[in-house]
């Protein structure tokens, strides 16, 4: 396991990844679909292109954290939980990851070993 990388750069790529999917589904609300014969190049080369840059950012996001051995969801939820926290607050305040809280976070986004979530809190081993 890698113990120091940035997680400024995972977060960065979760961010990409969520705005590239964001567009795609803004995109499927006005994307009636049908036979691509029937449909306008134009349109379809835009749920193509909208389709392939979700898929290859995901796919971005998925490599870097396996070459880290970080979980993706955790990752992905890191991020959204970044983005609410930045809309709630009415004022400009973005929310940022200060030097002290590098190693927390890293310990929070590091894979399961399949043990995890087998003990409970008092060490028992859930039935």
């Amino acid at each position: 396991m890698i113990i120091n990388y940035d997680i400024r750069a995972l977060l960065d790529m979760a961010q990409e990844y969520l705005d590239a999917e964001n567009e795609y589904r803004l995109f499927l609300t006005t994307y009636k679909g049908g036979w691509v014969r029937n449909i306008d190049p134009e349109i379809y080369g835009n749920y193509c292109g909208k389709t392939a840059t979700s898929t290859c950012t995901y796919d971005a996001l998925r490599s870097a954290c396996k070459v880290v051995s970080a979980d993706v969801d955790k990752v992905i939820a890191t991020a959204k939980a970044m983005n609410r926290f930045e809309k709630r607050e009415r004022w400009q305040i973005c929310a940022h990851i200060g030097w002290r809280d590098e190693d927390n976070i890293r310990r929070f986004l590091a894979e399961d070993d399949g043990l995890q979530h087998y003990f409970c809190s008092t060490g028992r081993p859930k039935p």
